[in-house]
């Protein structure tokens, strides 16, 4: 070996000593260039929809973008009857309902009113709502609850237990208590 030769074998992946990399300098000093590191967020498909195209409408020429188009035609395939052309139209107008509620105003606060206390008008609403009815059976009109209220009421979740006295009042004071099914292990 001669003083010019390197100490090791120079060839495939191995380099002179005076080409190889130097410890703690960049291979590549210039860095790489500006707005190579930028990825764009726009897809081709994204860039064609912004492209017009004119069309024939009522013999006159317009002009109308790509994605516009799209949905003319989406809209036509729908009411022609195709099934998936109608699933996207309707996933499209709820889209838009939901961006018209958000965007909308929201309603006036309610306003509290207060009657005053009168027991025939409550009387008449009971009867008008369905939720009483005067018993046929006694001359005096007096309202019994409707079965299907006592029912609703028995059948709420976290209601008190009833006492066999409060059970019986209930059932005196029922219009037609054989069609309500009355909890049994009350009392």
């Amino acid at each position: 070996m001669t003083d010019d030769s390197p100490d090791y074998e120079v060839g495939y992946r191995k380099p002179p000593a005076a080409n190889r990399f130097s410890k703690g300098r960049s291979g590549n000093p210039t860095g790489r260039p500006k707005g190579a590191d930028r990825q764009t967020n726009t897809s081709a498909f994204e860039l064609i929809l912004d492209k017009t195209l004119t069309v024939d409408r009522n013999g006159r020429q317009v002009e109308i973008t790509l994605d516009e188009a799209l949905q003319h035609k989406l809209l036509q395939d729908a009411l022609a009857g195709n099934r998936p052309a109608r699933r996207e139209v309707m996933k499209m107008l709820l889209r838009r309902e939901r961006a018209l509620a958000a965007s909308a105003p929201l309603p006036p606060p309610a306003t509290l009113r207060v009657e005053p206390h009168d027991p025939d008008n409550a009387d008449e609403a009971l009867t008008l709502l369905g939720v009483a009815a005067a018993d046929p059976y006694y001359g005096h009109p007096a309202l019994k609850l409707q079965a299907w209220a006592v029912q609703a009421a028995l059948n709420r979740r976290r209601r008190p237990r009833l006492s066999r006295q409060d059970l019986s009042d209930v059932k005196s004071r029922t219009l037609n208590p054989e069609e309500v099914k009355w909890p049994s292990d009350e009392g």
